[in-house]
């Protein structure tokens, strides 16, 4: 018998609890669970999907959560046994193709039960947690953005790559679906002109913040504008009385984070399916 299925609304104290024990992923997935239940429109239904593993014991308790966001999938707790384990790589191996990510040390665990996989763009990077309030931002030139096209367009602007990875549509529907789920968007200006985006993921009833979708246009960095818009990113959640977090993309800005009082406390991976 299959112990993987869909989750339901009736599942929202079990996606709570499991989401609490893993701040980084279960804080997207929390962000992810309740876009869709926002969703009365269900237009994101192939977008996102979330599932629930059980274990086979007559409780049928929950072990963890598969959520699909897009092409990523993450999982919130793990297979306790070789038969779960089993089950859950062939439940991946029939969805659509994408990328596996989370904890170094479940990708890890998966590798060794199923063999090396081909890493992506970003195989691994370290996971950080603010200890420390911000500077004061009552100067800060960061503001809401108007519109989620800034975000994309900034990034497009930042990277020429970009562009041809993301088409626009595409990525303005995952901005939507992450503020639908308590997703806020913010923007830096100099002279009139958007220098820097970022998001953070503020789902209710978690415990943390998700720091994401950092860029300042290389034309404005070494100014300080990152740090001026990770501040106010961090005091929003503090703000909620949340703990700031984010998955450092490039191992370089490590440095860079840990000034703005962050710290590293594990790695995150990633593995194509």
């Amino acid at each position: 018998r299959r112990m993987i299925r869909l989750a339901t609304q009736e599942d929202r104290t079990t996606i709570e609890r499991l989401c609490a024990k893993e701040p980084w992923d279960g804080t997207e997935v929390m962000t992810a669970h309740l876009s869709r239940c926002a969703d009365t429109a269900q237009v994101d239904w192939q977008y996102s999907d979330l599932w629930v593993g059980q274990s086979q014991t007559q409780k049928q308790n929950a072990q963890y959560l598969l959520c699909r966001i897009g092409q990523t999938y993450r999982i919130v707790g793990s297979p306790r046994s070789k038969e779960r384990w089993e089950e859950l790589h062939h439940f991946l191996q029939m969805q659509p193709a994408g990328k596996l990510a989370g904890s170094a040390k479940l990708i890890d665990g998966y590798d060794l039960r199923f063999g090396q996989l081909p890493a992506v763009s970003h195989p691994s990077g370290p996971r950080m947690i603010c200890q420390r309030l911000p500077d004061d931002v009552s100067e800060s030139l960061v503001c809401s953005c108007e519109g989620l096209g800034e975000v994309y367009d900034l990034l497009a602007q930042a990277d020429p790559w970009f562009a041809e990875r993301h088409a626009k549509d595409d990525y303005l529907a995952r901005l939507l679906f992450l503020k639908r789920g308590g997703g806020q968007f913010f923007k830096l200006c100099v002279q009139g002109r958007a220098a820097a985006v970022g998001g953070i993921l503020l789902p209710e009833g978690c415990d943390y913040g998700l720091i994401l979708n950092l860029c300042t246009l290389p034309e404005f960095r070494g100014q300080g504008l990152g740090g001026q818009l990770v501040s106010r990113l961090c005091l929003e959640a503090f703000w909620q009385g949340k703990t700031p977090l984010l998955d450092c993309a490039d191992q370089q800005l490590e440095s860079f984070y840990q000034k703005l009082g962050f710290v590293t406390t594990s790695e995150w991976k990633s593995r194509q399916l």
